[in-house]
């Protein structure tokens, strides 16, 4: 399956703040958001725009060539050109970007 060649490359992560959710808090994210339990969940966190050379739109594209179960999560801060990079990610993604 192609969502088997999904991998991270973490920075540096306060472990004490950002950890796996209990299944409470997983479930009410989830509700928040409107996402089944069945759907698979990339997470882009970080700034996204045209300055940081973060290629959101090429990880868009790869969530489009994968199980339509699974949607494209950013958060965090937008910069410079960050709304052309969201339309695009838009236009391939549709729904499934968040």
């Amino acid at each position: 399956s192609q969502v088997e060649r999904f991998f991270i490359s973490p920075h540096f992560v306060d472990v004490n703040r950002f950890r796996q959710p209990s299944s409470e808090q997983r479930t009410s994210a989830r509700n928040f958001l409107g996402l089944g339990e069945d759907a698979f969940v990339v997470l882009n966190i970080g700034p996204v725009g045209t300055v940081s050379g973060k290629r959101l739109d090429w990880l868009a594209r790869e969530v489009a060539a994968c199980d339509p179960r699974v949607l494209l999560l950013s958060v965090g801060s937008d910069e410079e050109g960050s709304e052309t990079v969201h339309e695009e990610a838009r236009r391939v993604l549709g729904r499934r970007f968040m």
